[in-house]
């Protein structure tokens, strides 16, 4: 596979860039305002010469098998020990050398490896080709306490996290009747373990004891709608009182009113 150049070859932003500064130099040749056109010449062929050497040519069609693998070979090399993007984002204690020596070690494979992809998408509009951070790794293996940037954790139950497993009076009172050390240990069951019990619990609370659950309801409902003569005349005075109250504060404010327009 033939090895273009071993220096760094252009990002597409730099090429646009510098096909930019040749036009220009270029009208400077032709403008009759510029004396020195020497300094112009050197610099156009220099910044030609750059572009020529440097711009990332296509592969040829034999030479694609090749350079793709060699481009894998490589990334699964740097991708060993390189830090996460949270480790990277709040640089815990250590991931600053951790950082600088990985770079070191795989200095020569990441500019291969880059070379190599701006090749593979050269004549493309693709700027991330030959981007590491496409790779960074999401699961970080270092300590994040004590970090420059601490974050914020947030621990969020398990995706099949159902709602807690509730008893109503009725359950409870059967429970007990069934099997009271079990009623007293509930509180201390998981919500796996109480959705158990109230299942079973349901295949043992008959149609009869549902029934006289729901009339036990009904009559404690009617119970505490029943008022006796003395609560009913109790809240009869207070809503008098509270008539009266309301048409003397009304009766004051129309005489202040009066008073004071009297005095106006």
């Amino acid at each position: 596979m033939e090895a273009q150049t071993h220096a760094p070859l252009l990002r597409i932003d730099q090429v646009e860039e510098m096909e930019g500064d040749r036009e220009v130099l270029q009208r400077k040749l032709l403008s009759p305002y510029i004396e020195d056109k020497g300094v112009v010449r050197d610099q156009l062929r220099r910044l030609e010469r750059q572009l020529e050497t440097q711009r990332p040519r296509p592969y040829a069609s034999e030479e694609i098998d090749a350079a793709v693998k060699r481009e894998a070979l490589l990334r699964s090399k740097w991708k060993e020990g390189m830090l996460s993007q949270e480790e990277m984002r709040k640089c815990p204690p250590g991931a600053v050398d951790r950082h600088r020596a990985w770079e070191r070690k795989h200095k020569r494979a990441i500019a291969e490896w880059q070379n190599i992809q701006r090749r593979l998408n050269a004549g493309g509009e693709d700027r991330e080709a030959a981007s590491i951070e496409r790779f960074r790794p999401t699961t970080s293996t270092m300590n994040m306490d004590g970090a420059q940037i601490p974050g914020k954790n947030f621990h969020l139950p398990p995706p099949d996290a159902a709602l807690g497993v509730v008893f109503t009076e009725a359950e409870m009172a059967a429970l007990r009747t069934l099997n009271p050390a079990l009623a007293e240990k509930l509180a201390s069951y998981t919500n796996a373990e109480r959705a158990e019990v109230k299942t079973v619990l349901s295949g043992n609370w008959t149609a009869e004891r549902r029934a006289a659950a729901s009339e036990a309801g009904k009559r404690g409902m009617e119970k505490k709608r029943a008022m006796s003569d003395d609560q009913k005349q109790k809240i009869h005075d207070g809503l008098a009182r509270r008539r009266e109250r309301k048409e003397r504060d009304r009766a004051r404010a129309a005489a202040r009113a009066e008073a004071k327009a009297a005095t106006a």
